[in-house]
Parts: C-alpha cells; sequence; structure tokens
C-alpha cells in the first residue's frame, strides 16, 4: 500500500510507522505481524533485523503463513545474492507447501530453486525446477499459457545454448502477455528475448523490442526512476555494445548505476540490479577488447 498511495510522506517514513504498526499488534494479530514485519524491513535494507523477523515469524501457529514466511524469505535472501540461504528456503517451502497442498506456493518456491540452481550454473536442474513449476502453474490456472514461468524456462535455454528453443518459448510468452495485457510483464519479456535475438546476431529484431519496451515503461505514471526503465536500460547496454556505440552503453550504465543507488527504497534496487549493470559493463569492456576490466 504504501508503494502506491502516492503519499507525500516519503517511503522510508511510511515503511518505518508501518514497523510501529507491527509492533503494537504483538500476538494479537500474528499472521499479519509475521507476513508484515520481515518484508517491511528488507523492503528498508534492513537485513538484519529482516534475518531476525523471518526467524521469529516462522513460530506463528499458521502452517500456511509458515510457509510463506520461508518463501519471502527465499525471494530476499535471493535478491540481495545470498544464493546458500535462499536454496535453504525455497527447499524448506517446496516441501511445507507440498505438505499443505498448495500448488501456489509450490510454484513460486520451484521457479526461486530453479532460480538459483541456475546462477550456480546447474542450467539442467534449472530446466528440471522450471519445467515442474510450469506443470503445476498450468493445473492452476487461470492462464492456459503462464507468461513468467515460460519466459523463465526460456531464459535457462538461452544458457544452454538452445537459441533456437529460447526464442519460440519468449516469443509465446510474450504473446500470451499481450493478450492479457499484462504491460510490465510483456516489457520485461521483450528485454529477455531481447537478449536472445542479440545472441542470434538478428541486432535489427532486439533494436525492435527494446524500443517497444520503452515505450511501456514510459507511458506507465511513475517517476523516472521507475525499475521497468532500469530493465530496459541493463538489456540496451548489451545491445549497443553489440552494435558497437561503446560510449553511449557507458553513458546509459552510469545513469542506471546513479538512479540505482540513490532509490528510496533498498528492495527496488537490490544485488542483482547492480549486478545486471556490471554484466553490462563488462559486455562493454569485452566489446572494447579490455578484458581484464570485463
Amino acid at each position: 500500500l504504501a508503494l502506491n498511495t502516492g503519499l507525500d510522506e516519503p517511503l522510508p517514513d511510511q515503511f518505518h510507522r508501518l514497523l510501529e504498526i507491527c509492533a503494537s499488534l504483538g500476538d494479537e494479530q500474528p499472521m499479519i505481524r509475521a507476513l508484515m514485519e520481515p518484508v517491511t524491513y528488507v523492503m528498508l535494507g534492513d537485513l538484519e533485523n529482516a534475518h531476525v523477523a523471518f526467524r521469529r515469524s516462522l513460530r506463528c501457529p499458521d502452517a500456511w503463513v509458515r510457509a510463506t514466511v520461508g518463501l519471502l524469505g527465499g525471494l530476499a535472501a535471493e535478491n540481495y545474492g545470498q544464493l546458500d540461504l535462499a536454496e535453504r528456503w525455497y527447499e524448506s517451502t517446496i516441501r511445507r507447501f507440498r505438505t499443505l497442498g498448495d500448488r501456489w506456493g509450490q510454484m513460486m518456491s520451484l521457479n526461486g530453486l530453479g532460480g538459483v540452481r541456475s546462477t550456480r550454473g546447474d542450467i539442467a536442474k534449472a530446466i528440471e525446477l522450471h519445467t515442474e513449476a510450469l506443470r503445476v502453474e498450468t493445473e492452476l490456472g487461470p492462464l492456459s499459457v503462464p507468461t513468467m514461468t515460460i519466459s523463465r524456462l526460456a531464459d535457462q535455454y538461452y544458457r544452454a545454448g538452445d537459441l533456437g528453443r529460447a526464442r519460440r518459448e519468449h516469443e509465446a510468452a510474450l504473446a500470451s502477455s499481450l493478450d492479457q495485457g499484462q504491460q510490465a510483464i510483456s516489457a520485461a519479456i521483450r528485454c529477455r528475448l531481447a537478449f536472445v535475438l542479440r545472441a542470434s546476431g538478428n541486432l535489427a529484431a532486439a533494436r525492435a523490442h527494446v524500443t517497444a519496451a520503452y515505450a511501456t515503461a514510459a507511458a506507465r505514471p511513475e517517476t523516472d526512476d521507475d525499475p521497468m526503465l532500469h530493465w530496459v536500460a541493463t538489456t540496451e547496454v548489451h545491445l549497443l555494445a553489440a552494435e558497437g556505440d561503446l560510449v553511449k552503453a557507458r553513458e546509459i550504465a552510469r545513469l542506471s548505476l546513479q538512479s540505482a543507488t540513490r532509490q528510496q527504497i533498498a528492495y527496488l534496487y537490490d544485488a542483482q540490479s547492480i549486478a545486471d549493470i556490471a554484466e553490462g559493463l563488462a559486455a562493454v569492456a569485452v566489446a572494447d577488447g579490455d578484458l581484464t576490466s570485463a
């Protein structure tokens, strides 16, 4: 709510006020506090207190809340680059949600663990996990073509070197997202598809998708610090490197880094976002023949 109310009060102040509300609840509303308190600390970038709150929340009497707390802990740990912790959270929550028969939780946890395994370089296992998540999500509905899970699976085919299948899966996900009017998701998928097209040597098609993604981001009511603009910009850094415009690529990377470091909410620009910028700069350095810097 604090992210979308448009209140004049600075966002960090709103989150601190939310923490005060959580503390005032005591044991009267254990489920609300268990879910809200650790996430609020994460949004503020206070990982030390977030870990304490996550552990405290695992004492909540409701089994579904405990499982969801673990899922949130995994998402937070992954976004801040704490892969060992994220992996433990996700493995635990897969078991918890299966015991409860909650397929939404299973799907989310499987996708999360797939992302961690992919980051570790275990692409085969990542494909297995995302495929299982896709099966669960398809059964669950309501979409017959679950856009983001298909796109995540396509990412793994891209990393495995199967560019043809990666492109087909991304294009299917993009068509579904456009049919559903999912503008933010369609922009994200366009960025991922642009990576595949760039790797395939089809720079013109990649440029068309980046341009369309920029148009979607520009139409949103958010400010210039909109995270979507960051996602598109970091994609363009890679594309500009491939096109040979290294000066513009470095400038966009510099602006993205400035935007990342001035955010009011730490979670909006987490470790993964900073890593994206660094990876883009590495691509620019490679294109410039500077392998040491890369």
